[in-house]
Protein backbone atom coordinates (compact mmCIF):
# COMPACT_ATOMS: atom_id res chain seq x y z
CA UNK A 1 0.00 0.00 0.00
CA UNK A 2 1.23 3.30 -0.91
CA UNK A 3 2.14 5.77 1.57
CA UNK A 4 -0.05 8.70 3.60
CA UNK A 5 -1.18 11.23 0.98
CA UNK A 6 -0.28 14.82 1.88
CA UNK A 7 -2.97 17.41 1.16
CA UNK A 8 -1.52 19.18 -2.60
CA UNK A 9 -4.24 17.31 -4.85
CA UNK A 10 -1.24 17.59 -7.51
CA UNK A 11 0.60 15.22 -5.44
CA UNK A 12 -2.24 13.13 -4.63
CA UNK A 13 -2.76 12.91 -7.92
CA UNK A 14 0.95 11.61 -8.82
CA UNK A 15 0.74 9.28 -6.09
CA UNK A 16 -2.34 7.86 -7.26
CA UNK A 17 -1.82 7.03 -10.69
CA UNK A 18 1.89 5.61 -9.59
CA UNK A 19 -0.32 3.04 -7.97
CA UNK A 20 -2.51 2.81 -10.80
CA UNK A 21 0.38 2.08 -12.71
CA UNK A 22 1.70 -0.46 -9.99
CA UNK A 23 -1.28 -2.36 -9.75
CA UNK A 24 -2.03 -2.35 -13.58
CA UNK A 25 1.38 -3.99 -14.43
CA UNK A 26 1.09 -6.96 -12.06
CA UNK A 27 -2.79 -7.52 -12.49
CA UNK A 28 -1.53 -7.60 -16.33
CA UNK A 29 1.38 -9.51 -15.97
CA UNK A 30 -1.26 -12.35 -13.79
CA UNK A 31 -3.65 -11.94 -16.75
CA UNK A 32 -1.15 -13.15 -19.46
CA UNK A 33 0.89 -15.48 -17.38
CA UNK A 34 -3.60 -16.98 -16.82
CA UNK A 35 -3.94 -17.25 -20.26
CA UNK A 36 -0.61 -19.08 -21.19
CA UNK A 37 -2.32 -21.46 -18.40
CA UNK A 38 -5.54 -21.53 -20.13
CA UNK A 39 -5.53 -24.57 -22.22
CA UNK A 40 -2.13 -26.43 -19.87
CA UNK A 41 -3.87 -26.28 -16.61
CA UNK A 42 -6.57 -28.86 -15.19
CA UNK A 43 -9.34 -27.67 -13.32
CA UNK A 44 -8.47 -28.89 -9.65
CA UNK A 45 -12.02 -28.10 -8.16
CA UNK A 46 -9.78 -27.02 -5.23
CA UNK A 47 -9.35 -23.18 -6.25
CA UNK A 48 -11.52 -20.22 -5.87
CA UNK A 49 -11.64 -19.85 -9.48
CA UNK A 50 -11.47 -22.55 -12.13
CA UNK A 51 -8.70 -20.66 -15.30
CA UNK A 52 -11.48 -19.30 -17.16
CA UNK A 53 -13.18 -17.65 -13.71
CA UNK A 54 -9.66 -16.28 -13.23
CA UNK A 55 -9.16 -14.78 -16.53
CA UNK A 56 -12.48 -12.97 -16.38
CA UNK A 57 -11.75 -11.34 -12.91
CA UNK A 58 -7.83 -10.26 -13.47
CA UNK A 59 -10.08 -8.42 -17.07
CA UNK A 60 -12.78 -6.81 -14.81
CA UNK A 61 -10.31 -5.82 -12.23
CA UNK A 62 -7.90 -4.21 -15.50
CA UNK A 63 -11.34 -2.76 -16.35
CA UNK A 64 -12.34 -0.77 -13.21
CA UNK A 65 -8.38 0.60 -12.74
CA UNK A 66 -8.77 1.72 -16.39
CA UNK A 67 -11.91 3.79 -15.68
CA UNK A 68 -10.65 5.14 -12.61
CA UNK A 69 -7.36 5.80 -14.47
CA UNK A 70 -8.81 7.66 -16.90
CA UNK A 71 -10.95 9.68 -14.44
CA UNK A 72 -8.22 11.02 -12.44
CA UNK A 73 -6.14 11.61 -15.77
CA UNK A 74 -9.04 14.33 -16.82
CA UNK A 75 -9.16 15.51 -13.74
CA UNK A 76 -12.98 14.97 -12.91
CA UNK A 77 -12.44 14.93 -9.14
CA UNK A 78 -10.67 18.00 -8.41
CA UNK A 79 -13.98 19.41 -7.15
CA UNK A 80 -13.32 16.61 -3.77
CA UNK A 81 -9.61 17.60 -4.17
CA UNK A 82 -10.10 18.93 -0.44
CA UNK A 83 -11.05 15.37 0.85
CA UNK A 84 -7.91 13.14 0.98
CA UNK A 85 -9.59 10.22 2.86
CA UNK A 86 -11.63 9.39 -0.67
CA UNK A 87 -7.81 8.98 -1.87
CA UNK A 88 -7.03 7.24 1.02
CA UNK A 89 -10.08 4.57 1.05
CA UNK A 90 -9.34 4.06 -2.90
CA UNK A 91 -5.81 2.83 -2.06
CA UNK A 92 -7.04 0.62 0.90
CA UNK A 93 -9.82 -0.77 -1.60
CA UNK A 94 -7.21 -1.55 -4.47
CA UNK A 95 -5.14 -3.15 -2.33
CA UNK A 96 -7.84 -5.80 -1.28
CA UNK A 97 -8.75 -6.25 -4.50
CA UNK A 98 -5.20 -6.70 -5.78
CA UNK A 99 -4.55 -9.00 -2.68
CA UNK A 100 -7.11 -11.33 -3.34
CA UNK A 101 -6.03 -10.95 -6.92
CA UNK A 102 -3.06 -12.49 -6.55
CA UNK A 103 -4.17 -15.24 -3.59
CA UNK A 104 -6.75 -16.31 -6.24
CA UNK A 105 -3.79 -16.49 -8.70
CA UNK A 106 -1.83 -18.71 -6.62
CA UNK A 107 -4.56 -20.70 -5.75
CA UNK A 108 -5.49 -21.08 -8.90
CA UNK A 109 -2.62 -22.32 -10.73
CA UNK A 110 -0.30 -23.42 -8.08
CA UNK A 111 -0.69 -23.84 -4.47
CA UNK A 112 -4.40 -24.50 -2.66
CA UNK A 113 -5.32 -24.92 1.21
CA UNK A 114 -7.53 -28.17 1.64
CA UNK A 115 -9.65 -29.36 4.83
CA UNK A 116 -8.54 -33.19 5.19
CA UNK A 117 -11.55 -35.16 6.25
CA UNK A 118 -11.75 -38.70 8.18
CA UNK A 119 -9.69 -41.37 9.11
CA UNK A 120 -8.19 -42.90 6.20
CA UNK A 121 -4.57 -41.48 6.31
CA UNK A 122 -3.42 -42.01 9.81
CA UNK A 123 -0.97 -41.82 11.06
CA UNK A 124 0.18 -39.54 8.34
CA UNK A 125 -2.78 -37.13 8.05
CA UNK A 126 -5.38 -36.65 11.09
CA UNK A 127 -9.42 -35.64 10.44
CA UNK A 128 -9.61 -31.74 10.08
CA UNK A 129 -5.70 -31.23 9.43
CA UNK A 130 -5.06 -27.99 7.34
CA UNK A 131 -2.54 -28.90 4.76
CA UNK A 132 -1.00 -27.26 1.22
CA UNK A 133 -1.67 -28.86 -2.25
CA UNK A 134 0.36 -28.27 -5.64
CA UNK A 135 -1.50 -28.66 -8.61
CA UNK A 136 0.38 -26.69 -11.29
CA UNK A 137 1.07 -29.38 -13.86
CA UNK A 138 0.83 -32.01 -11.64
CA UNK A 139 2.15 -36.00 -12.52
CA UNK A 140 1.30 -38.83 -10.22
CA UNK A 141 4.73 -40.40 -8.54
CA UNK A 142 5.03 -43.56 -6.34
CA UNK A 143 4.75 -42.09 -2.25
CA UNK A 144 3.37 -38.61 -2.75
CA UNK A 145 0.18 -38.29 -0.75
CA UNK A 146 -2.77 -37.16 -3.03
CA UNK A 147 -6.08 -35.40 -3.66
CA UNK A 148 -8.42 -37.30 -6.03
CA UNK A 149 -11.54 -36.77 -7.51
CA UNK A 150 -13.85 -39.74 -7.29
CA UNK A 151 -17.08 -37.95 -8.72
CA UNK A 152 -16.56 -40.14 -12.05
CA UNK A 153 -19.58 -42.30 -12.14
CA UNK A 154 -17.32 -45.24 -12.79
CA UNK A 155 -15.85 -44.61 -9.41
CA UNK A 156 -19.29 -45.14 -7.96
CA UNK A 157 -18.91 -42.92 -5.18
CA UNK A 158 -21.96 -41.45 -3.66
CA UNK A 159 -20.74 -39.55 -0.76
CA UNK A 160 -17.61 -37.28 -0.68
CA UNK A 161 -16.14 -36.42 -4.01
CA UNK A 162 -12.42 -36.00 -3.08
CA UNK A 163 -9.95 -38.58 -1.35
CA UNK A 164 -6.79 -38.06 -0.03
CA UNK A 165 -4.54 -40.99 -0.16
CA UNK A 166 -0.89 -42.22 -1.23
CA UNK A 167 0.40 -43.26 -4.41
CA UNK A 168 1.75 -47.14 -4.01
CA UNK A 169 2.64 -47.30 -7.56
CA UNK A 170 2.35 -45.01 -10.93
CA UNK A 171 2.99 -45.37 -14.78
CA UNK A 172 5.80 -47.31 -15.06
CA UNK A 173 6.18 -49.19 -12.00
CA UNK A 174 6.45 -52.74 -11.32
CA UNK A 175 3.01 -53.91 -9.63
CA UNK A 176 3.57 -58.22 -9.21
CA UNK A 177 1.37 -61.19 -7.05
CA UNK A 178 3.55 -63.40 -5.85
CA UNK A 179 1.89 -66.24 -3.24
CA UNK A 180 -0.40 -63.68 -1.29
CA UNK A 181 1.46 -60.69 -1.59
CA UNK A 182 2.06 -57.64 -3.42
CA UNK A 183 5.33 -56.53 -4.52
CA UNK A 184 5.58 -52.99 -6.02
CA UNK A 185 9.60 -52.38 -7.76
CA UNK A 186 10.40 -55.97 -6.45
CA UNK A 187 9.70 -54.92 -2.99
CA UNK A 188 7.41 -56.48 -0.81
CA UNK A 189 4.63 -54.23 0.04
CA UNK A 190 1.52 -55.93 1.85
CA UNK A 191 -0.56 -59.21 1.63
CA UNK A 192 -3.82 -59.17 -0.40
CA UNK A 193 -6.05 -61.75 -2.53
CA UNK A 194 -5.41 -62.01 -5.69
CA UNK A 195 -9.10 -60.82 -5.87
CA UNK A 196 -8.05 -57.76 -4.88
CA UNK A 197 -5.10 -57.75 -6.91
CA UNK A 198 -7.06 -58.03 -9.59
CA UNK A 199 -9.48 -54.70 -8.55
CA UNK A 200 -6.37 -52.88 -7.66
CA UNK A 201 -4.85 -53.26 -10.93
CA UNK A 202 -7.65 -52.61 -13.28
CA UNK A 203 -9.90 -49.54 -14.40
CA UNK A 204 -13.53 -49.79 -15.71
CA UNK A 205 -14.02 -48.65 -19.30
CA UNK A 206 -17.26 -49.10 -20.65
CA UNK A 207 -18.42 -50.73 -18.09
CA UNK A 208 -15.81 -53.41 -18.13
CA UNK A 209 -12.93 -54.19 -15.84
CA UNK A 210 -9.61 -53.48 -18.15
CA UNK A 211 -6.20 -54.26 -16.95
CA UNK A 212 -3.52 -51.69 -16.08
CA UNK A 213 -0.87 -53.88 -16.52
CA UNK A 214 1.56 -54.99 -19.17
CA UNK A 215 4.14 -57.34 -18.92
CA UNK A 216 4.05 -56.55 -14.89
CA UNK A 217 4.51 -52.41 -15.51
CA UNK A 218 1.74 -50.01 -15.20
CA UNK A 219 1.29 -48.88 -19.47
CA UNK A 220 -1.48 -46.63 -18.69
CA UNK A 221 -1.89 -43.27 -17.02
CA UNK A 222 -3.48 -44.12 -13.96
CA UNK A 223 -1.89 -44.70 -10.57
CA UNK A 224 -2.85 -46.90 -7.39
CA UNK A 225 -3.28 -45.82 -4.69
CA UNK A 226 -4.07 -46.62 -0.74
CA UNK A 227 -5.02 -44.82 1.99
CA UNK A 228 -2.17 -45.29 4.98
CA UNK A 229 -4.57 -46.51 7.52
CA UNK A 230 -5.49 -49.41 5.56
CA UNK A 231 -7.66 -51.05 8.03
CA UNK A 232 -10.71 -48.05 7.58
CA UNK A 233 -10.10 -46.69 3.75
CA UNK A 234 -11.94 -46.96 0.63
CA UNK A 235 -9.44 -47.23 -1.59
CA UNK A 236 -8.12 -49.39 -5.12
CA UNK A 237 -8.54 -51.98 -3.16
CA UNK A 238 -12.38 -51.23 -3.95
CA UNK A 239 -12.42 -48.79 -6.34
CA UNK A 240 -9.88 -50.16 -8.88
CA UNK A 241 -6.73 -47.83 -10.34
CA UNK A 242 -7.26 -44.25 -10.58
CA UNK A 243 -7.03 -42.24 -13.96
CA UNK A 244 -3.94 -39.76 -13.39
CA UNK A 245 -6.65 -36.91 -14.44
CA UNK A 246 -8.46 -37.58 -11.63
CA UNK A 247 -5.59 -36.78 -9.24
CA UNK A 248 -5.45 -33.06 -8.75
CA UNK A 249 -2.33 -32.45 -7.02
CA UNK A 250 -0.09 -33.99 -3.70
CA UNK A 251 0.00 -32.40 -0.74
CA UNK A 252 3.20 -30.67 -0.01
CA UNK A 253 2.85 -29.59 3.64
CA UNK A 254 0.25 -29.51 6.61
CA UNK A 255 0.20 -26.13 8.10
CA UNK A 256 -2.86 -26.97 11.13
CA UNK A 257 -2.50 -27.49 13.63
CA UNK A 258 0.98 -26.13 14.81
CA UNK A 259 2.45 -28.75 16.86
CA UNK A 260 1.93 -30.63 13.43
CA UNK A 261 3.47 -28.72 10.80
CA UNK A 262 5.00 -30.77 8.32
CA UNK A 263 6.55 -30.32 4.71
CA UNK A 264 5.96 -33.85 2.74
Amino acid sequence: MSKPLDGSYDNIKKKIINNLYFKFSVIIILLIISLCCFFTVKNTHLSFFDIKGLVVYLTFFIFILVIFYCIVFFDKLKKIKKSVQIWQLYDIISFVFLSFAIISFISTLFLTPVSISGSSMEDTLYNNDKVLVWHFNYEPKKDDIVIIDVSRSHYQVYEESLYVKRVIASKGDKVVYQEGKLYINDNYYMEISKEIFNVMTSIKENNELKTILKDDYISLDCSICLGDNVSNSLDSRYLGAFYNDDILGSVKMRLLPLNRITIF
